[in-house]
């Protein structure tokens, strides 16, 4: 079994949009940040290729003078403006983790009036490159994942689909029709099971009422639709037919990047929700299984 030690707890946020409650809209982590010396709450979000902190919440602890300017690096969300920031330990439930070449934004893409995180605003987002060449296996039920140098032992039988990646980005095969289309797997995008943008959205059938209304992501708002699709679609063999899709907006401005790369939108955390899922970063090879019973509570 894994060391009960080597798991770290995640938290869900919920949030009410547009007269509806979503329970997840956000995967959080505490930690405990060696520059600071304070607790603090990061997101957990897979679709960024590299941690980042944010410069207006560590102002009292560095100043420009410490951090170094790199023109064009981690530019994410059209903040052109990045730096990196070096040596800062970073514990999140038992484990400690070193790494250098944070990156750290000036601006907070958030703020007090944001509708999911209110006040309480995370310093920051655990990214992908935490877990690069390694293993990471997240028991949704449980809310607690662990990343590993290699596979346990007792994941071995986990039948495994292969994966690509394009940067940083995961990329699932989802079977769709008896035809494979690609789509970009994101931690950071939990309120979608599949999102779409337009010109995928309207080749869908889709059956039922759909329902509209607004999101907030990084203080912009965007639309979405939701409806149920009235099509066959599997992962790793499992039919998520169950599950809504969505259109969003914000996909739209991405489509001509997303098609250079294959890809036909995002999915989140939802279809998951249910299982234990292993993301092996070698081997470039991800499995679900079933939610595994533990022998002691998450820490």
């Amino acid at each position: 079994m894994v060391d009960i030690d080597k798991w770290i707890n995640f938290n869900w946020v919920s949030a009410d949009m547009n007269g509806r409650r979503f329970e997840k809209t956000a995967m959080t982590v505490d930690v405990d940040l060696s520059l600071t010396g304070t607790k603090e709450i990061m997101q957990f979000d897979l679709g960024l290729g590299a941690t980042i902190f944010y410069y207006s919440m560590l102002s009292d602890f560095i100043s420009k003078e410490t951090i170094k300017l790199e023109s064009g690096k981690a530019v994410i969300n059209g903040q052109k403006t990045a730096f990196i920031l070096d040596q800062i330990n970073i514990k999140m439930g038992n484990e400690i983790f070193s790494k250098n070449g944070f990156g750290l934004l000036y601006d907070h893409p958030l703020d007090s009036n944001d509708v999911i995180y209110h006040e309480d605003l995370p310093i920051g987002s655990i990214g992908v490159d935490f877990c690069e060449d390694k293993v990471l296996i997240i028991d949704y039920p449980n809310c607690r994942f662990s990343i590993f140098d290699s596979l346990p032992g007792n994941y071995a039988h986990v039948n495994f689909t292969s994966f690509r990646r394009n940067g940083h980005f995961i990329i699932l095969p989802f079977e769709i029709q008896n035809k494979i289309e690609h789509f970009i797997f994101d931690t950071g995008s939990s309120l979608f099971s599949m999102a779409v943008d337009k010109d995928i959205w309207v080749k869908i059938p889709k059956k039922g009422k759909p329902r509209e209304f607004n999101i907030s992501a990084w203080n912009s708002i965007y639309t979405a639709i939701e409806n149920a699709a009235d099509i066959d679609i599997k992962f790793d063999g499992a039919s998520l037919n169950k599950y809504p899709i969505y259109y969003c907006s914000h996909l739209d401005k991405d489509r001509s990047y997303y098609r250079s790369i294959g890809v036909s939108g995002i999915v989140g955390n939802t279809y998951f929700l249910e299982k234990t899922v292993i993301i092996d970063f070698k081997e470039l090879k991800i499995g679900t299984v079933e939610n595994m019973p533990i022998t002691s509570q998450p820490l």
